[in-house]
């Protein structure tokens, strides 16, 4: 029996600091209107850590596992793919941790994280056969055919070739997708194809970085103090701007530039840049 209670406590103690998708909360009812959305496309747009990616991992891991809790979803066994910047920091550093955290262990091929993913391939595999496999925009276009896929989750915005490619895989299965992503890249294809023209098919979200109650208020306001105006919009509240305009947003004339003494003293530097158009 005392061998029964502190593995109880111990279990409830790692569900409290690494929760998976049985205890999994939404942030705000955007997250949460993200997950019941029953639309093919969905876009969770927002700030950075404004819990993005934990909502699309632990959506891809529900229709894994063959349970959601907001729809119907297919039964397994299901194939997914995970759509990410990079292998080092894309795979490695944020979708691993993210489905290794937020799987439950009874879903792992035999309850173990090391006998469910493969490196060789980047493939996770559940317990019911379900899998998920990870790639990159780094990869050729040609290595996201064949397979068809019951869902696709796109972390960040990524290059229309291999959002066509990936969406043509859906068709076998009459699949979804989802997009959670940070507009850095400012008002590019998605802008133009989602926003600009109204897509009836598509779902979109948009959520604050203050939406996520769960980070630190002083550190917020300390990075609130760092932004400038268009960072701001972008890194806090997700929203596409264009690219372009003045570069140096801070350059004053009265401030910056002073009169003309005279010639230009010989132990002055001069230094010249040239736009050449590219």
């Amino acid at each position: 029996m005392s061998d029964f209670l502190a593995e109880l406590a111990a279990g409830l103690k790692r569900a409290a600091v690494k929760p998976n998708v049985l205890s999994y909360m939404p942030n705000s009812p955007i997250h949460e209107s993200f997950h019941k959305s029953e639309k093919v496309g969905r876009i969770l747009r927002g700030g950075n850590r404004s819990g993005k990616s934990v909502a699309g991992a632990v959506d891809t891991i529900w229709r894994a596992m063959g349970r959601h809790p907001y729809q119907r979803v297919p039964e397994y066994p299901t194939r997914h793919r995970i759509v990410t910047v990079d292998k080092d920091a894309g795979i490695e550093q944020i979708i691993k941790p993210l489905l290794k955290q937020w799987t439950p262990p009874s879903e792992l091929v035999n309850g173990s994280w090391e006998d469910s993913f493969k490196s060789r391939g980047s493939v996770m595999t559940f317990r019911n056969g379900s899998t998920i496999d990870l790639k990159t925009h780094q990869q050729e276009t040609e290595s996201f055919a064949g397979v068809p896929l019951h869902s696709v989750w796109f972390d960040e915005e990524c290059p229309k070739a291999i959002f066509n490619e990936c969406r043509l895989r859906l068709i076998d299965y009459n699949g979804v997708w989802s997009m959670t992503m940070t507009p850095v890249e400012g008002q590019d294809w998605i802008f133009d194809r989602f926003i600009v023209t109204a897509n009836k098919n598509v779902d979109m979200f948009e959520v604050h970085i203050n939406d996520n109650p769960h980070l630190n208020q002083a550190a917020l306001k300390l990075l609130d103090e760092d932004l400038d105006e268009d960072e701001k919009k972008v890194r806090q509240g997700g929203l596409f701007i264009p690219k372009g305009g003045v570069i140096l947003r801070e350059f004053n004339l009265d401030r910056h530039v002073i009169q003309s003494g005279g010639p230009i003293p010989k132990s002055w530097a001069i230094y010249v840049s040239i736009d050449h158009g590219w």
